[in-house]
């Protein structure tokens, strides 16, 4: 497998592993009628600010469920503030993202969450620059490797940052594909075993991620508003204690052991 970049330079190989993130060329080669990325509705935007006053928070990151948006920080010994947002886009082009200006951004920004509890008012006014990007997933994609090119990670099952576990399933694809083609004669039945193995827990940690998202945008109703604070902490309180979600947060994958049939 040879693959020619386009600064004249290649590189030669058994085969081919795409982890191109989203907007994946590589799943584009394997099956050119493959799904495009789908908006999920939310924003993240994010930016730095320096709030005097405000203590640092070394090891730990708060998040605010607010009135009309999801908001979160973090401040460094340094005093220098890290923060994002999570604002409510759907029914909006999430093209207009990318054409918005920062000003336009932080105006929205502040008044979004102008009655939220402090700081997050107070960061907001202190920020100056903002990045922006829509937030895409890919629920499900046929087909993962064609011929001696596979995809990995985000390239074909790109999961909402909500659920915290976007990077632990490209490493965890990484090691199972490594054990297939480890146990495997060859790389069609590795790259089979490797789909097999990884397509269920993936899309459900996609469709899962999605549905936690949905929770940080309640609509703007005071009703549901008021209905997300009253059940949120039982919620937060049951969490640790509820296994039913257990399996999406601690998957193990045995490198040691060899795969079934090899």
């Amino acid at each position: 497998m040879t693959a020619r970049f386009s600064d004249g330079t290649e590189a030669t190989g058994d085969v081919l592993i795409g982890c191109d993130g989203v907007g994946s060329f590589t799943r584009r080669w394997i099956d050119p009628d493959a799904p495009e990325p789908r908006f999920t509705g939310l924003l993240s935007i994010g930016g730095f600010a320096r709030l005097p006053g405000l203590a640092p928070t070394p090891g730990v990151q708060r998040m605010i469920f607010g009135a009309r948006g999801f908001f979160g920080y973090l401040v460094r010994t340094d005093g220098t503030v890290y923060w994002f947002a999570n604002p409510n886009w759907s029914g909006v082009d999430p093209d207009r993202v990318r054409r918005m200006p920062t000003d336009q951004w932080l105006t929205e920004l502040r008044e979004l969450h102008a009655q939220d509890p402090f700081p997050v008012p107070q960061i907001l006014a202190a920020a100056d620059e903002v990045g922006a990007y829509p937030i895409y997933d890919l629920p499900h994609v046929p087909h993962w490797h064609r011929g001696r090119v596979v995809a990995v990670g985000d390239a074909v099952h790109a999961t909402s940052p909500n659920a915290g576990q976007g990077a632990s399933l490209a490493l965890e694809d990484a090691v199972t594909l490594a054990r297939c083609l480890r146990d495997r004669p060859s790389h069609p039945p590795a790259f089979d075993e490797y789909v097999r193995l990884r397509r269920p827990r993936a899309e459900e940690v996609v469709k899962y991620s999605r549905a936690l998202g949905r929770r940080k945008a309640p609509g703007g109703s005071r009703l549901a508003v008021g209905l997300r604070d009253l059940m949120l902490p039982l919620v937060l309180r049951n969490a640790t204690r509820d296994a039913r979600n257990n399996h999406l947060y601690n998957h193990p994958v045995n490198w040691d052991g060899a795969l079934s049939g090899a």
